[in-house]
């Protein structure tokens, strides 16, 4: 408990409201140095910036101590958002996470120099068991600006959860064949402009579908 104490007192965004935050404590990054993964300029070594990040209303779960130990353990600070959003929890459910991950990724430090990436992850349900390094070097090997995970089912028009079974009319029918062919909202890994675009997207179509 110590230490995600810890991690939140230097990460912690707390909040007043969905539109105006009256008490914001800038994101913190890891940085972190690599080399390019071009075999042209493989020899020049990069600064760039991870922001990891998950979204809690309930931090006393040992599932969330375990995940604030593995990122300790890896090498990652952990930014916890969510933890005085309670009461827009009780209203809309987990689409909070899509405000407050907006108010985050507004907050991130933009240089065009400098490789951002954001890690977004589901915090009573992950471990980390790969360093910063690894993590960014794969990622930008792939040539992907947003990666997400795959899950079973499509998400539902209602709040998650309440009928996983139902598909909104407007959810991508996927291209390839798979067992888990449809994206899930448990986490995401992109190039903090994408992740920023995308989030932005996403809350404006809630506010239209409400």
């Amino acid at each position: 408990r110590i230490l995600l104490a810890a991690c939140i007192l230097s990460t912690l965004t707390s909040v007043n409201g969905i539109d105006e935050p009256v008490f914001k404590v800038p994101p913190v990054a890891t940085n972190v140095t690599i080399n390019a993964v071009d075999a042209e300029n493989r020899s020049q070594a990069t600064l760039a910036k991870v922001y990891l990040v998950c979204y809690a209303n309930d931090i006393d779960r040992s599932d969330l101590y375990l995940l604030a130990i593995s990122a300790i353990n890896q090498g990652y600070h952990l930014n916890i958002i969510g933890t005085w959003r309670k009461d827009f929890y009780n209203t809309i459910g987990t689409m909070d996470k899509l405000w407050a991950l907006q108010d985050f990724v507004s907050a991130i430090p933009r240089n065009s120099s400098t490789p951002t990436v954001v890690v977004f992850v589901d915090a009573f349900t992950t471990l980390l068991i790969r360093d910063p390094k690894t993590l960014l070097r794969k990622f930008l090997s792939s040539g992907k600006k947003i990666i997400f995970p795959a899950q079973k089912s499509c998400c539902s028009t209602q709040r998650l959860g309440v009928d996983p079974s139902h598909c909104d009319i407007d959810w991508p029918i996927p291209e390839e064949d798979s067992h888990r062919p449809f994206m899930s909202a448990a986490g995401m890994v992109g190039l903090v402009a994408e992740v920023s675009a995308l989030v932005s997207a996403a809350v404006d179509y809630a506010m239209v579908a409400w």
